[in-house]
């Protein structure tokens, strides 16, 4: 940004003028880069595993409470109080 401010202020192009900014401009957006690709990867990555191990407990605590409400009673019904 400050170096198309200062060609707007001088109103000439000049090459060696603009080389440095956009250089670096450039360096900026390929450290982005490798810094954001990597990131997508690994958040695709922990948002599947986190889904799957969501929908597994789901599925454990079904299956849990079915079991419990298959017993009756418990422990307690099966020693013979009532």
């Amino acid at each position: 940004m400050i170096t198309f401010a200062a060609i707007a202020a001088a109103g000439d192009v000049n090459v060696n003028a603009i080389a440095p900014g956009i250089s670096a401009a450039l360096l900026a957006t390929v450290a982005g880069l490798l810094v954001a690709i990597p990131s997508l990867f690994g958040y695709n990555y922990f948002s599947t595993r986190i889904r799957d191990a969501t929908a597994e407990l789901h599925v454990f605590a079904e299956e849990l409470v079915a079991r419990m409400g298959e017993g009756g009673g418990g422990a307690v019904a099966r020693k013979g109080v009532r």
